[in-house]
């Protein structure tokens, strides 16, 4: 499946003015940012203040179609075609040779992280799987069981057509018997690594090896245990972490190779940009995140970790003497009352968010500082995408059926029938999204500094 950007769903979408950083000044992840940023918002144009920062009308959708969400880059969304009380479920691709497409799915495809760098490519089923995102669609598989993010040269996807496996790895295309098919599988985020258990053409076991030629998978050091969930993080090296089974039923935590541990309870993982990722683990009645191979602080319970946006910094709720902590970077920094903490996220300096249920069912959400008390934003009804960027909450509330986009409590976006995918330009100072009103949708841009 071949992808490059495209225009963008209804209309182009204007880079903004002002995006002057040096790449030669900017970290690697800088500069995906900002490549991504560009692509995102399309052709360099010079745009006044006063109409940059003002909701641009990108188009009308076409009568009795619906989206529930949609891209930035403007090339998949998820809605649905009125058909008299029915909502007959779509999945949607835009190209400029061939328009708004729109495919009927089997329930609904689950929506990708808004704050995805990448365009969405959505496996997705109907009449038979198909993926659909980058300006594609690809269609007749008996099964997709995992996707990559979509890159310049395409996206990377694992799954079976007519009864042998395939992996898809930009433009080439691989089919044989490779995969266990009843054991996990995993595909690094930018689909250059995959780790299975081999089966036919590959011999048995669990093994690791690049998405281009699985024929040439390396077994992976985890004998005599039954491998759970593999993480990869990707890149040229290809690092990894799983969570493997003693057959004394001993979890274990194993990096690159390394254990790093052992546990009576590992669960699911948290990734983060950039290959980062956290476990929870459980031990001697007590539990704590590990990150990479570094264990953080024991308490009673864990939950709800979440990584920044560059992945550098994290932060979790921990339970301990009958109250929700919030911990940052491996320190307390706020308690509540026990189980009242929903979500929470940390940005760049310590800066962290949380949204808290009070006693009257309302969410507060919460900001805070490091040394400094948390600020309450506001009390809402219902609160989603909570993130922390530029120093700064932003976040999805709901008001008597209306969505608005805030960030902290001096600025709001809204109202709107849905809010779709966004992001940040690398110097953290202008946050870009799409929503849509009724059949109109636009493109809105926020300062956020």
């Amino acid at each position: 499946m071949k992808s490059s950007p495209s225009a963008p769903l209804l209309g182009s979408l204007m880079l903004l003015a002002g995006c002057s950083t040096s790449p030669d000044s900017m970290s690697e992840a800088q500069y995906l940012r900002l490549f991504r940023f560009q692509i995102a918002l399309g052709e360099t144009a010079k745009t006044e203040e006063a109409e940059l920062f003002a909701p641009h009308k990108l188009g009308v959708l076409p009568d009795g179609i619906h989206l529930t969400t949609l891209d930035l880059h403007g090339t998949t969304g998820i809605g649905g075609r009125q058909d008299g009380d029915q909502l007959e479920p779509l999945v949607f691709v835009y190209t400029e040779e061939s328009g708004l497409r729109g495919v009927p799915v089997t329930g609904r495809p689950a929506v990708p992280d808004p704050w995805s760098p990448s365009p969405w490519c959505l496996a997705a089923e109907g009449a038979t799987p198909f993926l659909a995102g980058g300006g594609s669609l690809l269609g007749d598989f008996d099964r997709i069981d995992a996707v990559s993010e979509v890159r310049e040269d395409g996206v990377t996807f694992v799954g079976s057509r007519f009864g042998r496996q395939v992996v898809a790895f930009g433009g080439e295309v691989r089919e044989g018997t490779f995969f266990d098919d009843s054991k996990p599988l995993a595909l690094s985020p930018d689909g250059l690594w995959v780790a299975f258990h081999g089966a036919g053409d590959v011999p048995s076991g669990a093994r690791i090896g690049p998405a281009r030629r699985v024929e040439a998978a390396s077994i992976l050091p985890l004998a005599g245990r039954v491998v759970g969930d593999v993480v990869l993080r990707g890149g040229e090296e290809g690092g990894w972490s799983a969570h493997a089974v003693r057959d004394d039923g001993t979890h274990q935590l194993v990096v690159d190779g390394v254990q790093v541990g052992s546990f009576e309870a590992i669960g699911a993982p948290v990734r983060g940009f950039g290959g980062a990722v956290a476990w929870p683990v459980e031990t001697a009645g007590t539990a704590h995140y590990v990150i990479d191979s570094e264990a953080g602080p024991a308490f009673d319970a864990v939950r709800l970790g979440s990584f920044s946006l560059d992945g550098h910094a994290f932060a979790h709720v921990a339970a301990q003497d009958g109250q929700d902590h919030v911990v940052v970077d491996g320190s307390p920094v706020a308690s509540f009352p026990a189980d009242s903490v929903e979500a929470v996220a940390v940005g760049e300096n310590g800066v962290w968010s949380a949204v808290v249920r009070d006693r009257d069912g309302w969410l507060a959400v919460q900001r805070g500082e490091p040394d400094q008390a948390p600020r309450e934003l506001g009390r809402f009804g219902a609160v989603a995408e909570l993130r922390v960027v530029g120093g700064r909450a932003v976040f999805v509330a709901s008001v008597d059926g209306a969505k608005y986009l805030h960030i902290d409590d001096d600025r709001t976006s809204g109202p709107w029938d849905w809010i779709g995918g966004r992001a940040v330009d690398p110097s953290g100072k202008l946050l870009a999204f799409v929503a849509g009103r009724g059949r109109d949708v636009y493109r809105d841009v926020l300062p956020l500094d």
